[in-house]
């Protein structure tokens, strides 16, 4: 078993799973510091955030270099690349990779597909997003009309 079973792909997963929990963290807080009921409350809940940005920061930062210290490798079918061997480094080195995707004829095929699953998923983005804000704005509005209705008009 080499380092990279043993150290890569464990750490990999963990900084992933970091970065998820700490993004909530992050989008989470300004709802927090709206119901923060004094002020240290209210500059815990800043001084976490400001740490978990911070961490959020570092964590990606480690991600990155990590997927530059281990390279993955890409091979290629030979009958369909033209006997070529592509080696992929996460630093972004790419050798023929246009030229594979251009003679590859499962590519071109494939593209009007996936244009077709990148618009059902757009629209299904927007339906979703016009759904949410128009049952939030219901809600909203329900609840403004009971607390004008129990304690008076403004």
């Amino acid at each position: 078993m080499n380092w990279v079973e043993v150290w890569y792909r464990p750490l990999n997963g963990a900084l992933q799973a970091a970065l998820s929990l700490i993004g909530m963290l992050v989008v989470l807080t300004p709802l927090a510091l709206w119901v923060a009921w004094n002020e240290t409350i209210y500059f815990g809940t800043l001084a976490t955030a400001v740490i978990g940005a911070g961490l959020f920061c570092l964590f990606a930062w480690l991600l990155h270099h990590l997927h530059l210290v281990v390279p993955d490798e890409l091979e290629v079918d030979p009958e369909t690349a033209h006997g070529a061997y592509v080696v992929h480094l996460r630093s972004g080195r790419l050798a023929d990779w246009e030229h594979l995707q251009e003679d590859d004829p499962g590519v071109q095929a494939n593209r009007g597909e996936y244009r077709d699953t990148i618009v059902r998923n757009l629209r299904l983005v927007f339906v979703s997003a016009g759904i949410t804000m128009l049952l939030g704005s219901a809600l909203l509005i329900g609840a403004w009309a009971l607390i004008v209705s129990r304690y008076g008009g403004v």
